[in-house]
C-alpha cells in the first residue's frame, strides 16, 4: 500500500462502531451505578461484559489503523506506542484528578498523603500493591492497564503474525479462556490480586485477539452485510437483560468474548447506514465517560445511602446525566485540546527526504 493510501485507510471512521462504543460505555456506567446504589441482585445490570467489547473493538480498530504500517516499517513501533499515550493520557489525567478530588472530599477516604501517592500511580495507570492485593485509585483503570499491555504485545509481534499464526494464537487463547471460565464459572476477572494476573491477562488477550481476527476477515472482504445499528445495539445489550445465563456450564459472557463481540464489531464495520446524532455524540465522549464516571458515581451514590429503592432508581437517572455532563466537559476542554497539542508535537508526520 502506498503511503498516501495507507494514511487514508487508517483515517477512515466507522460511525456504527463509534455508536456501539458509546453504548458500551453507558453499560459500564449502569453497572457501577447498580453496585454503588445497592440495587437488588436481579436489578444489577451486568455491564462488565462491555469491557470485553472495548478490548475486541480496540483489536479491530488498531489493526485497521496500524497493522500494515507496523509490518512494513520497522520504525513505526515507537510512533504507535506514542500515539497510544497521546490518545489515552488526557482522559486518564481527568479521571485521576476526579478520583483525587473525591478521595480527598469523601469522609472516611484515604489520608491526603496516601491519596496523592495513589494519584501519582494512577497517572501511569498502575495500582498500589498491598500485600497480594492490587488497589486501583480509579477502579476502571485495571482495564486500561490491560489495554496498554495487549497493545504492546500485539505491536511487537505483528510482523510475525500472519493469518495462520493469528488463527493459532486465537485457538490457544480460546481454549485457555474456556478452561478458565469453566473452572471459575466466570470470565469477569480483573487485576485485583496477584493470583488474578494470569486469568485477567488471558481474558484481555482473547478479547483483543478476536478483534484482530474480525479485522482480518473484514480486510479479506469475505463477508458482506449491512445490519441496522439498532440490531447490533440490541445484541450488545442482551447480556444485561439476561445476566448469569450459561449454556452447558459455560457463561454467556464467554460466548460474547469468542463469538458475539467480534461478530458485532465486524458487522458494525461493514454497515453503511447513518446513525443518530445521539449515538455519534456518545461515541465521541465514550472514553472520557469511561475514564471519569466512577468517581462521579461514587460521590453521588453516597448521597443516596439508606434511601428507598424508588428514590435510588430515580437518582440513577440523575447520576447518568451527571456522568455524561462531566464526560462532555472533559472531551471539550481537556481531551480535544490536549490531543491537538500533543499530536502536533509528538506525532508530526515524518517529511519525505529527497535524494540527489
Amino acid at each position: 500500500m502506498q503511503p498516501v493510501r495507507a494514511a487514508e485507510h487508517s483515517k477512515r471512521r466507522f460511525v456504527a462502531l463509534d455508536g456501539l462504543r458509546g453504548v458500551a460505555a453507558l453499560m459500564v456506567v449502569a453497572y457501577h451505578i447498580g453496585i454503588f446504589l445497592k440495587f437488588p441482585s436481579g436489578m444489577t445490570v451486568h455491564g462488565n461484559i462491555a469491557v470485553d467489547f472495548f478490548l475486541c473493538l480496540s483489536g479491530f480498530v488498531l489493526a485497521f489503523a496500524h497493522e500494515r504500517r507496523l509490518r512494513e516499517n520497522g520504525g513505526e513501533l515507537a510512533r504507535f506506542l506514542m500515539s497510544r499515550v497521546v490518545r489515552l493520557w488526557p482522559s486518564v489525567l481527568a479521571g485521576s484528578v476526579a478520583a483525587l478530588l473525591v478521595a480527598l472530599g469523601m469522609a472516611g477516604g484515604p489520608g491526603a498523603s496516601s491519596a496523592y501517592r495513589a494519584f501519582a500511580l494512577s497517572l501511569v495507570v498502575l495500582p498500589r500493591l498491598e500485600g497480594q492485593n492490587l488497589v486501583w485509585f480509579n477502579g476502571v483503570y485495571w482495564s486500561l492497564f490491560a489495554e496498554i499491555l495487549v497493545n504492546v504485545l500485539w505491536a511487537i509481534s505483528v510482523k510475525a503474525l500472519g493469518n495462520r499464526g493469528l488463527i493459532t494464537i486465537a485457538f490457544v487463547l480460546s481454549v485457555a479462556i474456556t478452561w478458565i471460565a469453566i473452572d471459575h464459572n466466570s470470565v469477569h476477572f480483573f487485576y485485583q490480586s496477584v493470583d488474578m494476573i494470569v486469568p485477567t491477562t488471558v481474558r484481555a488477550l482473547a478479547s483483543f485477539c478476536m478483534g484482530v481476527v474480525a479485522y482480518r476477515i473484514y480486510e479479506a472482504r469475505r463477508v458482506k452485510a449491512d445490519v441496522a445499528p439498532v440490531i447490533l445495539i440490541a445484541a450488545l445489550l442482551f447480556p444485561m437483560i439476561v445476566p448469569g445465563v450459561s449454556w452447558f456450564g459455560i457463561p454467556l459472557s464467554l460466548f460474547y468474548i469468542l463469538c458475539a463481540n467480534p461478530m458485532i464489531v465486524l458487522l458494525g464495520a461493514l454497515g453503511q447506514r447513518e446513525q443518530s446524532r445521539v449515538l455519534t455524540w456518545l461515541g465521541n465522549i465514550s472514553f472520557p465517560l469511561y475514564a471519569t464516571h466512577l468517581p462521579v458515581v461514587m460521590l453521588l451514590s453516597r448521597l443516596m445511602a439508606g434511601q428507598p429503592l424508588a428514590e435510588r432508581l430515580t437518582a440513577a437517572v440523575g447520576i447518568v446525566g451527571a456522568a455524561l455532563i462531566v464526560a462532555e466537559v472533559v472531551r471539550r476542554y481537556v481531551e480535544k485540546p490536549a490531543l491537538a497539542y500533543l499530536g502536533a508535537r509528538l506525532l508530526v508526520p515524518r517529511r519525505a527526504v529527497s535524494v540527489g
